[in-house]
């Protein structure tokens, strides 16, 4: 199992200038938005790239989804919800999980827009 603070302090993430998919979620009340970036081949992620102004769950989040699913199928990465993260992100205040969710919907927005566009 992977820490929530680990991959705050130390965020994994590739670099992708010509996405097949964008995903985005705003949250006005919060000034906080996340925008993934998804390079796939042949039903495959290649490449995860994110930008995020919110909490420091976001950017836990965002990281974790990045490094557990690369080079792994798209059909996979749309399984997850948080229950996934509960299992596998030790430390998300629970009181933040709003923010891990809406990284979980911005990043399967991504997915979801590099399969239509493909």
């Amino acid at each position: 199992m992977e820490s929530f603070e680990s991959h705050f302090f130390y965020p994994i993430k590739d670099t992708v200038l010509d996405p097949d998919g964008i995903g985005v979620r705003e949250n006005i009340e919060f000034n906080a938005k996340i925008i993934f970036y998804v390079k796939t081949k042949q039903g495959i992620i290649v490449a995860i790239d994110y930008k995020v102004k919110a909490c420091p769950v976001a950017i836990a989040v965002a990281s974790f989804l990045a490094k557990t699913f690369k080079n792994k199928t798209i059909e996979n990465a749309l399984s997850i919800d948080e229950n996934f993260l509960n299992s596998n992100l030790v430390g998300i205040p629970k009181e933040r999980l709003e923010c891990a969710n809406s990284a979980i919907e911005a990043f399967k927005e991504a997915l979801i827009n590099s399969k239509g566009g493909k």
